[in-house]
């Protein structure tokens, strides 16, 4: 480097213009050789950075001022409009000290006044974009909504006045009260809707912000639309006949009721009272009219079930023709077109075998994976359902159920104890081809299939529903225990249906 220096010091050349050729080429001038001349200031410039690396180098090189080997040309050739820049690497190092200070500052706070309030500068608006922009804050966000979700699984849909209701209302009320902070805080940070990055341009803000609104409007409303019926006073009034909500009385109305029938939401209370009415002027008696059920169940067969699947079977066909038709453009039939379908989306099937025919672990693996053990788990499947079908409501409360007679009340507790027994004996059986299918695939084989995730988290909580019954929890825990096992066992379902996976069980 210090001879390519001083080779460019005595050179003292100048640049000449090149003509048509645009290009500038350097050539000897010993008039001028005094002049500094720009290889010179070249050399002199760079030289203060040359230390750093080799960007200068390779600079002089793209411009034809230094060749491939780093010494200096004779004749060097100069692009029009070419330069060097010697300052580079102090301009790129001083981009990266930019950057990092910016990225350890986080990100800036829009530079729009928020609800014509707080200016970018203000103190409020900065201490509201610090805690939104922590580290943790969208963290324990989630966290919040998780639990919340939690909370609402295990709310008892039966005893509404039930402790276990109360404690997870406050709960409720503090899930709430952090919702509605974070919604404060981001408005504050961001603003409403006028400027971009606002909180109402963003759509799950929206979402958010439509929750929080509905949850304030229930607890502000709840409860404060009751009245009494007795209006203090005695008097004498005419006995009316108030007709039903549902009724054929005129066409509109008997369209409404045939409509409510049809989307099946109450049309039972619809079955009921045509059931008990009479003829005109007369109150209604239970059960007078029972055939008018039949009206009923064929209507609700036939209207929902036959012309949905008409519709549905039409739209079928529409789309199956025009397939024909594009395939008749495609010059292939059905067939050409399911094979090349299933060269498309074929799939190797992978399966688990050991290795050791001779071993433990091969006996047990034929013995899963054999045909008679899946239609022996099926049956048992299906006659668990039977048990689980066999329980109802406040079945455990001996008040509402206790017969009047020793041998109605003994009846009694043997069925509940044959259904518990029955319970626990499938629950040791699933929970026995659980583990043998740990041990005959290997726990990471075991859970590369989502259906084996599905009848663990089922084990699982069968075992939890057992061990509470048995060591008789209190019915707060066990409601709150077996909705958490619920919840996660729905969840592992949606997962699990939304797979490609091919049903095992089906």
């Amino acid at each position: 480097m210090q001879a390519a220096e001083e080779a460019i010091d005595n050179e003292g050349d100048e640049v000449q213009s090149g003509g048509n050729s645009g290009q500038l080429t350097t050539g000897p001038s010993p008039a001028n050789a005094s002049m500094r001349s720009p290889a010179r200031i070249c050399a002199n410039s760079c030289m203060e950075s040359w230390q750093h690396d080799d960007k200068t180098v390779n600079s002089l090189v793209s411009v034809g001022l230094l060749g491939q080997n780093g010494m200096p040309v004779d004749k060097p050739t100069f692009k029009c409009g070419a330069h060097v820049n010697f300052t580079s690497l102090e301009s790129d190092d001083t981009a990266k000290l930019q950057d990092s200070a910016q990225l350890q500052q986080g990100k800036p706070v829009l530079p729009y006044s928020s609800m014509f309030i707080f200016a970018p500068t203000n103190a409020i608006r900065r201490f509201c974009h610090f805690v939104v922009n922590l580290r943790y804050f969208d963290l324990f966000i989630m966290i919040v909504i998780c639990a919340s979700s939690i909370a609402l699984a295990a709310e008892d849909p039966v005893s509404e006045n039930s402790r276990r209701n109360t404690i997870l209302e406050h709960f409720d009320y503090a899930f709430t009260g952090v919702f509605t902070i974070e919604l404060v805080l981001k408005v504050v940070d961001l603003g409403v809707v006028l400027h971009p990055g606002s909180y109402f341009r963003d759509a799950w803000n929206i979402l958010d912000a439509i929750v929080v609104f509905f949850a304030l409007v229930a607890f502000v409303v709840r409860g404060q639309y009751f009245e009494y019926n007795d209006r203090g006073e005695p008097a004498l009034q005419n006995r009316t006949w108030n007709s039903r909500d549902f009724n054929y009385d005129n066409v509109i109305y008997a369209m409404l009721t045939l409509f409510t029938v049809t989307t099946g939401e109450g049309w039972p209370a619809v079955l009921k009272h045509s059931i008990d009415s009479t003829i005109a002027d007369r109150g209604p008696v239970a059960d007078f009219r029972q055939e008018m059920a039949i009206f009923y169940i064929v209507f609700f067969i036939v209207f929902p079930f036959f012309f949905v699947n008409i519709f549905v079977a039409l739209i079928i066909i529409t789309f199956q023709k025009q397939g024909e038709n594009e395939l008749m453009e495609l010059e292939i039939d059905k067939n050409q077109k399911r094979c090349i379908d299933f060269a498309i989306n074929a799939r190797p099937l992978c399966r688990y075998m050991p290795k050791d025919r001779h071993s433990v672990k091969y006996r047990i693996w034929r013995l899963v994976v054999s045909t008679p053990f899946e239609y022996y788990i099926m049956v048992m499947i299906a006659i668990n359902t039977l048990i689980l079908m066999m329980k109802y409501h406040r079945q455990e409360q001996k008040s509402f159920a206790t017969p009047s007679t020793d041998t109605e009340q003994q009846a009694y507790h043997n069925y509940c104890n044959t259904l518990l027994y029955f319970n626990s004996a499938f629950t040791v059986m699933f929970s026995i081809e659980c583990v043998l299918k740990i041990m005959a695939f290997g726990p990471k084989n075991y859970f590369r299939d989502r259906w084996n995730i599905f009848d663990f988290i089922t084990v699982i909580g069968s075992i939890t529903d057992v061990l509470v019954s048995e060591l008789q929890v209190s019915n707060f825990f066990r409601g709150i225990l077996v909705s958490i096992v619920g919840c996660v066992g729905v969840c592992t379902a949606a997962l699990v249906l939304g797979s490609t996976d091919k049903d095992r069980r089906t």
